[in-house]
Parts: C-alpha cells; sequence; structure tokens
C-alpha cells in the first residue's frame, strides 16, 4: 500500500533523490498538526541509471549440442562421458552397505533385527512348503542374499540344523551373525548358522569345493539384481552358480515381486538349462485388481535335472 506525503515531509526531489523527514505515528489522543517532528533522517533512492544493471539469464535448452556452450573460466569441468562406468557392484553395494549399517547399528543399540524382506507372509510360505514337502531336516540349506538371516533362524527354530546364508554386503552378514548369536545365548542347543560375504555373480572356486546343496533359497535377491540394463548378463551368472552349487534333483524355491510365474519359468527353466519347474508356491491371500486376480510375491520352486 502507497501512502501519500504532504508538503513538510518532502524535503526535495531531484533527479530521483528525495529526503524525507519521518515523522511520529499519530496516537488517539493527538493530532496531526500538534506532532513534533522527529530527528530527520535522510533516506536516497538512487536513479535507475546509475545502479549496475542485470544481466540477462539466459536459459539453456537442454537439447542443445554441448559444443555450442561457451566454457566457464576458472571452473574444472568434466563431461559425464569422460567419467568411468561404475561395475555393477558398484552401483548397488552403497545403497545395501549403508542400509544394512543403519540396521545394524539399531541392533546393537536397541536389539532391533531390521527390516524382513517381503514380510513374514512370504517366510510363512516358504516354511510350509518345507512341511508339506517333507524336507529332511538334516537337507543342507543355501539362502541367496540372506539379508539378516530371518529366514534360516525361522528354519533353525524348526530343527533344521544345515543351513548358510550369504549375501555381498558386509553389514549385512554382520547383522544375521549377531541377531543368531542373540538367540544361541537364549537357547544353547540352536544348531549354527554359517554366514558368509559372498558376490554370486564372481563366487571364488573354493565355496564350492564343500558338499553341494540339497535346497537353495532366494527370497527378493534376483529381484534387486535384475533392476540393472545388464539383466541378461546377471541372469546367465545366476544360473550358472545354481548349476554348480546344486545337487541333482535338490530344489531351487524362489520369491520374487517383479516377475509373475510364467516370467520365472522362462528366466530359470529356459530348454538349454539344467534346472527345470516343479511347482508354485501358493498364496494364503489374493488380492483383486482391474478385474484380476493377483498375490503380493510369486513362489517358485525349480529342480536340477539328473546329469
Amino acid at each position: 500500500m502507497t501512502e501519500s506525503l504532504d508538503s513538510n515531509q518532502i524535503a526535495s526531489s531531484e533527479l530521483g533523490t528525495k529526503n524525507l523527514i519521518s515523522t511520529q505515528a499519530p496516537t488517539s489522543a493527538t493530532k496531526n498538526e500538534s506532532l513534533e517532528p522527529m530527528e530527520k533522517v535522510r533516506l536516497i533512492f538512487e536513479p535507475m541509471e546509475s545502479l549496475i544493471p542485470f544481466e540477462p539469464i539466459e536459459l539453456l535448452d537442454p537439447l542443445e549440442p554441448r559444443e555450442k556452450l561457451e566454457p566457464m573460466e576458472n571452473v574444472n569441468l568434466r563431461c559425464v562421458e569422460q567419467l568411468e562406468p561404475l561395475e555393477p557392484k558398484e552401483l548397488l553395494n552403497p545403497f545395501w552397505d549403508s542400509r544394512y549399517e543403519l540396521e545394524f547399528s539399531n541392533f546393537r543399540e536397541f536389539g532391533d533385527e531390521g527390516e524382513i524382506w517381503f514380510g513374514t507372509s512370504a517366510e510363512n510360505r516358504i516354511l510350509k512348503y518345507f512341511s508339506d514337502s517333507k524336507i529332511p531336516k538334516s537337507s543342507k540349506i543355501l539362502d541367496l542374499g540372506c539379508g539378516n538371516g530371518s529366514v534360516l533362524r525361522k528354519l533353525r527354530a524348526k530343527k533344521f540344523t544345515n543351513l548358510k546364508g550369504v549375501d555381498y554386503c558386509e553389514a549385512a552378514v554382520k547383522l544375521s551373525i549377531g541377531l543368531s548369536e542373540e538367540e544361541e545365548k537364549e537357547a544353547e542347543e540352536l544348531a549354527k548358522i554359517i554366514y558368509e560375504q559372498l558376490d554370486i555373480t564372481k563366487p571364488e572356486q573354493s565355496f564350492f569345493e564343500d558338499e553341494l546343496y540339497d535346497i537353495i533359497l532366494d527370497k527378493g535377491t534376483w529381484d534387486a539384481m535384475s533392476l540393472s540394463d545388464e539383466r541378461d548378463s546377471r541372469l546367465s551368472s545366476y544360473l550358472k552358480f545354481l548349476n554348480r552349487a546344486m545337487k541333482p534333483n535338490s530344489k531351487f524355491v524362489i520369491f520374487s515381486c517383479n516377475f509373475t510365474i510364467d516370467e520365472l519359468k522362462r528366466q530359470f527353466a529356459c530348454a538349454d538349462q539344467l534346472i527345470e519347474f516343479v511347482a508354485e508356491v501358493p498364496a494364503a491371500h489374493t488380492f483383486s485388481f482391474g478385474g484380476k486376480q493377483g498375490v503380493t510375491s510369486t513362489g517358485a520352486v525349480f529342480q536340477k535335472k539328473m546329469s
């Protein structure tokens, strides 16, 4: 809002310079005429011509070729093309490392086990499949991408005794070990679970020197691995790992929230593979969307063929 100034308030108006006399604001007990002026304050407004003009900012067209842009002075910039591409593991590790470092810190401070990947419903489906299929308690079981080791600890509670979990995230392995050891303090008769840091796309030969596995589990690991432009090469490495680690007739049980049962069949039970589809692990609950039935995660069982 602009207020008009009377002649007593205007001292001069020369070429953009105005000397203003500030007066005390009137109160309800006085009138403007009886006010005594306060100490004069000289406020100077410079003419616009004397100000340093701002240079107009030119908006850059994102589609304009980089060669047309003028280089900035005294700034060392590298084009994206000059950066060395990151390996897949380097792209994924920072996220999972920071996530499990936080969960490991929470475990040490508060005893919290962290997030259970896919929740307990997928774990309950695995346990039910083991029970319904009468999997022997002595079966050698490997969990790929074990996270916090939750499903292995639940299998141990069901008296399975030969359990191993691997994860390429070191903090996840530390968390798994810590949680398993806490349980062992409460019940010394519990079987020991072995945890190991491992990149299944580049496993050491020594990993396969032990006895091969009867059951291999994947609960979301392939989902995470598949989120890459290099999915095909990762799937090839994954299948090679399974072929090397599984006994004939052994089972591969996978849970996914990214792929349907038909997609998992195409990925893991190709004609040239040594693994064949056996069964789908049914879900306890389904949901309906757009007139179709669905589940929160797909469970599938594959079996290694007889060589």
